[in-house]
């Protein structure tokens, strides 16, 4: 389970939108909303490409993305 609220905040400082991260990502922004939602996972390479568009510390990528 992550924390989608801590997710949302960090993209939100980083000023990327939903779009920004599915184009990132490879996927639909449809696909993206829900993973944000948690209706879906994220996969692990995603995670990694997300830590890195948003500078996210491996300590905050571990909180975030497991808890």
């Amino acid at each position: 389970m992550f924390d989608r609220f801590e997710l949302l905040k960090e993209r939100e400082l980083n000023k990327k939108s939903q779009t920004d991260m599915a184009k990132a990502i490879g996927i639909s922004t449809k696909q993206y909303g829900h993973k944000e939602l948690g209706y879906s996972e994220f996969k692990r390479n995603e995670i990694e490409i997300i830590s890195k568009e948003l500078n996210l510390n491996p300590e905050k990528m571990q909180r975030i993305f497991f808890g």
